[in-house]
């Protein structure tokens, strides 16, 4: 690998850092590009505990948890249908990490920067680059002011400034979060008591929602997330500070914890509009973290999306170094696994939007009408459910929210449905069932995520479920019973298996999931004493 051209890696934040140091850590040459000085500010400091697997996978893990940054078991909100502060855990959902962490951004960048430069990543800090190179449509290269820099891949991580998506035009503004940030630091303030001092702390006011972190050294992070387009008149008639120290006397909690505290940084402005990019991956380049997607800061996304979205990333680079015939399927996988992670945060954002009775205000008031407008419960369900696995607490979150009467109908049809196969499954001899797939659902060879790289694999497919890998196994089942088929004769497509009862018992736990995941119906059964 040494003799190819190394991969060029634009950004040395989260993304950046973490999918430099898991291709050095496999034998690939990368060089990494930071504009800034690390350590530099940033905005952000709220981790999930999925964040914390990715950073493990990467190495990274020990050094973050040495830093001595506030470990928070959950969130705390008052938002909702509660005007009262309620909890979720980490724990209810998340028993491996049942913690995370309240970073300050500037020291954490810098230890992941520092780990990939540990594991053999070489890093260029101060250094800006100009422009991507391009030969037809195909990443080829860098420039720096008059030097260019040859690369087998391109990765951007440049964060906002979006480098390839502005360069070919594809950001994609999101017009339902056209929001803007306020935040400042203070010192000696009293947070939450308990299990909870660590937690975040979100409370909706009339002019949007403040977010008061706990970090180390007895400092606190405390912004205002507010309307673009209501919020620049008034800071310009009124000054930034004002509208900030407003929107803080307009809390109950957050005004209380901090009345002894001094603010001991000017209030600073910066823009939170959502976005997607058209694509997320070409010919020899790929984008990651913001410079990908930039969701609603609510349910502290960011960094989780950088990290999760840099272990694709470097799948897919492998991929297109090792088995550059599979490198277009694994594009396309890549954008459908980090756009699949997108959209399951910005619904679940709208609909906990929409959802908000504790205020009303403009704000609110706009945001439960945008919501409303052209709402597709069904699609809204499938994104934010199927992708429990990504955060696991939408449940929960969604529980304190006056969510839309058709999404809340739609969530208990599809819970009895699901519970009314398995009654019925329970009741029946499966091996004298006869079972049929579902209509428009079909198997699909696609390229799959295979630890490090991709591979090609099946997956089973409908306009209703995200993609969901399978086994050679289980999609031949599904294929043999796109016709109505007895369970039992379904043994006999397999000729080949060297124990009988084994195989029964594998095809008996398989169908008995896939009626229940409502991927094969139950036509007919034959009840019999065991």
């Amino acid at each position: 690998m040494s003799s190819s051209p190394p991969i060029l890696v634009v950004g040395g934040g989260p993304a950046g850092s973490t999918v430099s140091a898991l291709l050095a850590q496999r034998g690939f040459p990368v060089l990494l590009f930071e504009r800034s000085k690390f350590p530099r500010d940033h905005i952000g400091e709220s981790l999930l505990p999925a964040t914390l697997a990715t950073l493990e996978l990467s190495g990274a893990l020990d050094a973050v948890k040495g830093a001595g940054f506030v470990e928070k078991a959950g969130a705390t909100m008052v938002w909702g249908i509660e005007k009262e502060p309620w909890t979720w855990y980490f724990r209810e959902t998340n028993t491996r990490f049942p913690h995370s962490y309240q970073v300050n951004r500037p020291e954490f960048d810098q230890i992941l920067l520092q780990y990939a430069r540990d594991v053999g990543v070489r890093v260029y800090e101060q250094t800006r680059i100009d422009e991507v190179l391009f030969e037809c449509e195909r990443a080829v290269g860098v420039r720096i002011r008059d030097r260019s820099i040859e690369g087998s891949f391109v990765i951007d991580a440049t964060g906002q400034s979006c480098l390839i998506s502005s360069t070919l035009n594809m950001r994609m503004w999101d017009e339902m979060f056209t929001n803007l940030a306020i935040y400042a630091y203070f010192s000696n303030g009293r947070h939450l008591e308990g299990e909870n001092r660590g937690n975040i702390l979100i409370e909706s006011v009339p002019s949007g929602w403040l977010w008061k972190i706990p970090l180390k050294n007895d400092m606190s992070s405390v912004g205002l997330v507010a309307d673009r387009d209501s919020m620049v008149p008034t800071m310009r008639q009124r000054g930034i500070p004002a509208v900030y120290s407003s929107a803080i006397e307009e809390s109950s909690i957050v005004n209380d914890l901090l009345s002894d505290a001094q603010r001991s940084s000017n209030p600073v402005v910066t823009r939170d509009w959502s976005y997607q990019s058209r694509k997320f991956a070409g010919p020899g380049w790929v984008c990651v973290g913001d410079a990908a997607c930039f969701i609603d800061p609510l349910f502290s996304t960011g960094v989780h999306l950088a990290v999760s979205g840099a272990f694709i990333a470097a799948a897919l680079v492998e991929t297109a170094l090792n088995s550059p015939d599979l490198v277009c399927e694994a594009s396309e996988s890549y954008d459908q696994l980090y756009r699949q992670q997108y959209e399951h945060f910005r619904e679940l954002t709208a609909l906990f939007y929409a959802g908000n009775r504790t205020i009303d205000s403009y704000f609110w008031e706009s945001r439960r009408i945008a919501n409303q407008k052209g709402y597709s419960p069904r699609e809204a369900f499938i994104r934010t459910v199927s992708g429990q696995d990504v955060a696991g607490y939408e449940r929960s979150v969604l529980q304190r929210a006056d969510t839309p009467v058709e999404f809340r109908k739609l969530l208990e049809q599809l819970d009895s449905d699901r519970t009314q196969r398995h009654k019925n499954l329970c009741q029946a001899d499966v091996m004298d069932a006869t079972v049929v797939v579902k209509p428009g659902i079909e198997i699909k060879s696609a390229a799959i995520l295979d630890g490090s790289q991709f591979t090609r694999g099946n997956v089973i497919r409908s306009k209703e479920r995200v993609d969901v890998p399978v086994s050679d196994f289980v999609a031949d089942i599904v294929q043999y019973c796109n016709d109505p088929i007895s369970v039992s004769s379904l043994v006999q497509r397999f000729p080949d298996s060297s124990s009988q009862s084994h195989l029964i018992d594998l095809i008996h736990s398989a169908v008995s999931v896939l009626v229940t995941d409502g991927i094969l119906e139950l036509k007919e059964t034959t009840s019999r004493s065991r």
